[in-house]
């Protein structure tokens, strides 16, 4: 696997939880696999075509990652290193006048 990571979540692609067996994971597929097949879209318009087959690719290429075990442990280390590595503050909604500030207690 790459150093990048994708720009989305193939978790999400999938529809499913970072804690999802490997089965359920399967299942995910199967359901985005049989609902975006290039053969079921025949008879849409190009660009409900066009959209369910690139729905289709990236639902294929989340599980080659997720389906295969070595694969999902290093995508799910790669996403660890990244959020530990991001360049803002976990929460950038913190106001000082949200926090107290007691002299007496230190």
């Amino acid at each position: 696997m790459s150093e990048q990571m994708p720009p989305e979540d193939l978790y999400s692609v999938l529809g499913a939880g970072h804690s999802d067996s490997p089965q359920q994971l399967k299942d995910k597929y199967k359901q985005l696999a049989l609902k975006y097949h290039p053969d079921r879209l025949r008879g849409l318009g190009s660009t409900e075509a066009e959209a369910g087959l690139q729905r289709f690719l990236e639902a294929e290429r989340a599980w080659r990652v997720l389906g295969d075990p070595e694969a999902r442990s290093q995508y799910d280390l790669q996403r660890k290193r990244n959020d530990l590595q991001q360049a803002w503050p976990v929460d950038s909604t913190i106001s000082q006048y949200d926090m107290t500030f007691n002299p007496g207690n230190f």
